[in-house]
């Protein structure tokens, strides 16, 4: 079975994804260390580099902050970068989908932006409210301003509503996520 969980940027994805899939004894593939270790691969580096200029690579690794200006401070910037990286997230996702021998959890923020929700069993949609997810960005260094230009371009969650996903509400309490996480595995299993 392959479950996806998909939400905004800091909405409580990571910690869903882990405890469901230590609930369920899945793996689990997260998009985001995935994406990080492209950042790694000769070529992608490359390809950044040669779209972005060689200011957002120095001493053999990439100004995250100097790259994540540039992305985020226009679609076309973004769409380049996505351009690279989300074939790649896509052909690994196609790849473990069709190994049938395991099942798998994806923490795939770029979910339904990249119709991967089709290849799931089940989608699940980790919602909080804005003043939450402020919250944790301001604990994680972001402002306001920065939590904001990261969401701008991408489905919010009454887009992501309509494609009818499992929901799942996360504001804070680990508790909470794990009695959804049971209640989720009682439904996707019957």
């Amino acid at each position: 079975m392959n479950i996806a969980v998909t939400g905004l940027f800091l909405s409580g994805k990571s910690t869903f994804s882990k405890i469901l899939s230590k609930k369920l004894e899945y793996e689990y593939f997260d998009s985001d260390e995935y994406v990080h270790n492209l950042y790694k691969q000769e070529k992608i580096i490359k390809k950044i580099v040669d779209n972005f200029g060689n200011s957002i690579y120095k001493e053999n690794k990439f100004q995250k902050k100097i790259l994540s200006d540039l992305v985020f401070s226009s679609l076309e910037n973004l769409r380049k970068l996505e351009s690279i990286i989300i074939p790649e997230v896509k052909k690994e996702i196609i790849r473990l989908v069709k190994d049938t021998s395991r099942d798998l959890i994806f923490e795939v923020p770029l979910l339904y932006e990249n119709a991967l929700d089709s290849l799931m069993d089940f989608s699940i949609l980790v919602m909080c409210s804005e003043v939450e997810s402020l919250k944790r960005a301001h604990k994680r260094g972001y402002s306001k301003k920065d939590f904001f230009e990261r969401i701008k371009y991408f489905m919010n969650d009454q887009q992501k509503l309509g494609k009818n996903p499992i929901i799942v509400k996360n504001e804070g309490s680990i508790n909470n996520l794990n009695e959804q996480a049971d209640q989720i595995i009682t439904y996707i299993t019957n």
